[in-house]
């Protein structure tokens, strides 16, 4: 059985590709794979993840988990999807002095230890710090959440490479939230490990949400000539409808963390960019890029 873990950071729209797959449960039926969120298994992670402590799950604990994830046998589960954000870190985790998620590769060994036997995944959306910063500093205070730590040191390359080190070879997809409305049928048919030309009903329901109406209907129009492989025209297209026709104030966020400064921004925002670039190029790490 193959298993891809989907783990989005905070503040990202990490629902929207399991949106759209469950808009696809026909199809997915077909391919044998099963989304799994935590209505449905609530605690089936948690339970044997405290009880073996990293340890390697016996294949009776594996089996309980399948069932207790999917309701079904795990010999008629191919793929299992499991989705939540929090699986690598709670809120009061995912930003602390050590650094960006410190504990999500530790989290990813061991929930690789559940399916010992199976081919597990990981598919992990990252987010600009900054938007990090601004989103967790609405629920705790932003001196508390940095405990003394420049800003500038929050990167993600330096857990990524821990995450793919933890990975032990397993595939660990990543991509960064800002790329979504131009990456997003690819990420939903990696978590899925649909191939590329399946189409998909639903795909522009991001774009629902960033285009005026009018603008959807004519990107709509453009696309339906395209096949799905058609990737870069559909991007290209996108993108001009983005630039022509987004709703206002959807694809700029203003930033308002105190103290912090216009230049600040930009250079963290440039950071950011830089540290992407990093993490792309490295081993054993997918990386979807527009």
């Amino acid at each position: 059985m193959q298993v891809a873990f989907h783990v989005g950071a905070f503040d990202t729209e990490s629902d929207i590709p399991i949106r759209i797959l469950r808009a696809n449960d026909d199809i997915l039926e077909e391919e044998g794979v099963v989304i799994a969120s935590p209505e449905e298994y609530g605690n089936a992670l948690r339970e044997p993840l405290v009880a073996l402590r990293g340890g390697v799950a016996s294949a009776g604990t594996r089996d309980q988990v399948v069932m207790a994830c999917t309701g079904r046998p795990p010999g008629d589960v191919d793929r299992l999807v499991i989705t939540q954000r929090g699986l690598l870190a709670g809120p009061d985790r995912a930003v602390t002095a050590e650094g960006l998620y410190p504990l999500a590769p530790q989290r990813i060994g061991a929930l690789a230890n559940l399916f010992p036997q199976d081919e597990v995944e990981f598919h992990f959306s990252i987010i600009s710090p900054v938007l990090l910063l601004q989103s967790l500093s609405r629920k705790r205070d932003y001196a508390e959440l940095l405990d003394g730590r420049p800003p500038e040191q929050l990167l993600w390359s330096p857990v990524i490479a821990r995450m793919a080190e933890a990975a032990q070879g397993r595939r660990l997809v990543i991509w960064c939230n800002e790329d979504l409305p131009l990456i997003l049928p690819e990420v939903v048919r990696s978590l899925a490990a649909l191939d590329p030309a399946t189409p998909l009903r639903s795909e522009d329901l991001l774009l629902r949400a960033l285009l005026t109406p009018e603008g959807l209907r004519e990107l709509q129009d453009d696309l339906a000539p395209l096949p799905p492989q058609a990737i870069a025209a559909r991007r290209a297209l996108t993108v001009a409808a983005l630039d022509r026709h987004a709703r206002p104030g959807r694809m700029d966020q203003e930033i308002s963390i105190p103290g912090w400064s216009e230049d600040l921004v930009h250079d963290l925002t440039d950071l950011y960019e830089d540290d992407v670039t990093r993490l792309a190029a490295m081993p054993g790490v997918t990386f979807i890029a527009p």
